[in-house]
């Protein structure tokens, strides 16, 4: 994609909190290609970090007021309230991207930025006050504007995360089996609650003749599968991409019906590896998928068995729709585009 020369020389300071995670580092990667890109890392668990994150931030913005053009921050939390501020009163222009814990509010499983009230008013204050909130999905802009209550449509731009496209191609070669997996990276309670573990294990009770593959638990959460004993569910624990990538090139349906999820970019994964896909049609990843069929209304064990045997049947024809489509809405190209037209506007 072709610039101006004078948008190259933009500089962009780039907050993002201190974890590994894909989608922050493309849009780090794809923001690199057109500007100088200085990042800040900030380790935000506990009160002393927070503290220690909101110095290092009140630092950048002062001694370096003048190293910087544009912030670009990664979820509205405690450290975007500062940034947020300056680009307030100041020239300095501020983007927010929203992801999906910094706009939950869900306190049946105990998930969510805006259970704390503090921490709900400095991601408030900082939706008013930045230049641009950049949710990932619609989903996620409706759970933000409604937990701060505030519409601000009118500086808000959903952007959809990329899918990687490059990586998870579909291998014509491997044989689909009548298998369904189900990503669900938990490593606490409160992520056994919100990936709906007990829902996808009643519903594999209820299809003994179907293989079901958990992926993701860690630690007493992959045991917990393990001690129920069940012949058709297993429990794959952690895996790296690429053993990822080889379950999902033999699975023919990929599942998450979670309680909250503002994307499911393992569903998109899934996708463009051949699987039929299926989620809640109320949630985020409701539009990865785009089509009904196969999206569920309520948390009913029946409708899910319906759902899940229909995927099995579906065809090719399918499966190649899916991946064009992800191909489309989801790739690195198109979130590259967007992001270089919403920030060179401005």
């Amino acid at each position: 994609m072709s610039l101006p020369l004078a948008e190259f020389r933009k500089r962009i300071l780039y907050i993002k909190p201190l974890a590994n995670i894909s989608f922050i580092d493309n849009d780090e990667k794809i923001l690199a290609n057109h500007f100088h890109v200085e990042v800040l890392q900030l380790n935000t668990k506990g009160v002393f970090n927070n503290l220690k994150s909101q110095l290092a931030i009140l630092h950048r913005l002062i001694f370096r007021y003048n190293s910087f053009d544009i912030i670009y921050i990664w979820f509205a939390d405690y450290y975007s309230f500062f940034p947020a501020l300056l680009s307030k009163f100041t020239s300095k222009q501020c983007y927010i991207v929203i992801g999906g814990y910094d706009a939950a509010k869900v306190p049946e499983i105990k998930y969510g930025a805006h259970l704390n009230k503090v921490r709900s008013y400095f991601i408030s204050k900082s939706c008013q006050w930045c230049s641009k909130i950049l949710p990932v999905t619609i989903n996620a802009e409706e759970n933000l504007f409604k937990n701060i209550g505030m519409d601000l449509k009118f500086k808000s731009t959903v952007m959809y995360n990329m899918v990687d496209t490059n990586f998870f191609t579909l291998n014509s070669n491997i044989e689909k089996q009548n298998k369904v997996v189900y990503l669900a990276n938990v490593a606490n309670e409160t992520g056994w609650k919100r990936k709906n573990i007990d829902f996808i294990v009643a519903i594999a009770q209820n299809m003994s003749h179907i293989e079901f593959e958990l992926i993701g638990l860690q630690g007493e959460f992959h045991s917990r599968i393990e001690n129920l004993g069940m012949v058709n569910v297993k429990s794959s624990g952690h895996l790296s991409k690429e053993y990822f990538k080889n379950k999902l090139a033999e699975a023919k349906v990929i599942a998450l019906f979670s309680v909250f999820e503002s994307f499911g970019i393992s569903v998109g994964e899934g996708m463009l590896m051949g699987c039929i896909p299926l989620a809640m049609q109320h949630l985020g990843t409701a539009e990865l998928i785009q089509d009904k069929n196969y999206l569920l209304e309520t948390y009913s064990v029946a409708e899910a068995t319906n759902k899940i045997n229909f995927a099995l049947q579906a065809d090719d024809s399918v499966s190649r729709l899916f991946i064009s489509q992800i191909k489309n809405l989801f790739s690195a190209d198109r979130r590259e585009g967007e992001l270089m037209r919403n920030l060179i506007k401005m």
